[in-house]
């Protein structure tokens, strides 16, 4: 994996994290961006002619490819920030932070197990997602859920997900250099 070894410093367009790099349909980025849902910020907001201009660098392309394929796995946002405050051990949910990481763990699943939570327990998500969400790097899958009977588990193919950011980001940089830049 290129992202592996040499983190890109170039800095990447909205439309190219959206169309060609991570597939994140543009009202959920604009949405990320928006509410600043874990760390997800444009590193370059500035106006080109009649429009403005939003960048990312490969960290933030790396955390909102993450971001994405943690929602679009079905987990709500307060289970995605204690996903990533537990791969990043921090109080404070960075996707870009939390994807580096797993980049450079090169882990090829991360396995995010939960309990049920109690019922009349708590009715705080935060609080809920914090007592019942646990992340693990399985060596040997099947002997982690069997260990783990009755939690649910969700298993996230991350090497799959940062090999296909890899191949948009290659085909972007061709792209820009047959532009000239």
């Amino acid at each position: 994996m290129k992202t592996a070894k040499n983190i890109n410093p170039q800095l990447f367009e909205f439309w190219h994290v959206t169309d060609m790099i991570v597939g994140i349909p543009k009202p959920q980025l604009n949405l990320l961006l928006q509410r600043k849902l874990f760390g997800i910020t444009a590193l370059v907001s500035g106006r080109r002619g009649s429009k403005s201009s939003r960048r990312f660098d490969t960290g933030q392309v790396l955390g909102i490819g993450l971001a994405w394929m943690l929602s679009k796995s079905g987990l709500r946002a307060e289970v995605i920030r204690q996903v990533l405050c537990n791969i990043t051990e921090s109080n404070v949910a960075v996707a870009s932070q939390a994807a580096l990481e797993l980049v450079q763990t090169g882990y090829p699943y991360l396995v995010v197990l939960r309990d049920m939570p109690i019922p009349g327990e708590t009715k705080d998500e935060a609080e809920i997602a914090e007592l019942t969400t646990e992340v693990s790097f399985p060596e040997g899958l099947p002997d982690l859920l069997s260990r783990n009977f009755g939690k649910s588990a969700l298993v996230c193919p991350m090497k799959n997900v940062f090999d296909r950011i890899d191949l948009g980001i290659e085909i972007v940089e061709r792209l820009q250099k047959r532009q000239g830049g």
